[in-house]
């Protein structure tokens, strides 16, 4: 071959590779092992369980997919879905689901009482709603998580009891921080057992 031809051959050497890694690419994009997939999360969820099992069994199934994650509550999360922002989320779905979303249950979480653990002489190892008259409350913004808290009054009233609240804050860390402090007491998502703060002991609720 001349110059010519050896650089012809070289340009269609390097054309015939990068033909069948497009082809290996195109094979793998239709089998879901490339790409990226994003998903949003509670960060709560994310601490123990199904949830971080199931980014770790993901990532090593299909390490050639990109898992873009982000935390985010629930009406966020919501949004995003319906805008085309992620593709799904680990959420809690206080209210009807988006008409645009399907949903499966992979992890059911009840309600604590988080306390201070300098509280001891004001409440045991059980709290009843008796037990929790008078004292003062940390509560949260509606507009945070508008469904649970509207479910969480619902109760409230149903047990004719009316949470004598002190302060509202915009999460449960916040809320946690000032149970610590022994400010209040708080109604908290039971996941929060996984990783208890210091100073804070959790009570189950009859």
């Amino acid at each position: 071959l001349s110059t010519a031809g050896r650089a012809y051959q070289q340009d269609i050497s390097d054309a015939l590779t990068a033909i069948e890694s497009a082809g290996e690419r195109a094979v793998r994009v239709a089998a879901g092992e490339l790409g990226a997939l994003r998903i949003a999360y509670l960060e709560i969820a994310a601490w123990k369980g199904i949830v971080p099992e199931a980014f770790r069994v993901y990532a090593e199934a299909l390490p050639f997919m990109r898992l873009e994650l982000q935390p985010a509550n629930t009406a966020w999360q919501y949004d995003m879905i319906e805008n085309g922002r992620i593709d799904g989320g680990f959420l809690y779905p206080f209210d009807d689901l988006p008409k645009t979303c399907e949903s499966i249950e992979v992890r059911r979480c009840d309600v604590l009482l988080a306390v201070s653990s300098h509280w001891s002489d004001r409440l045991g190892e059980v709290a009843t709603m008796a037990d929790l008259a008078g004292l003062p409350f940390i509560g949260f913004h509606r507009e945070e998580h508008p469904a649970y808290y509207d479910r969480l009054m619902s109760s409230f009233a149903a047990a004719n009891f009316l949470p004598a609240v002190t302060q509202v804050v915009h999460d449960e860390g916040a809320m946690l921080s000032l149970v610590s402090a022994g400010i209040g007491v708080a109604i908290v998502n039971g996941a929060n057992a996984d990783r208890p703060p210091a100073g804070v002991r959790f009570l189950p609720i009859p």
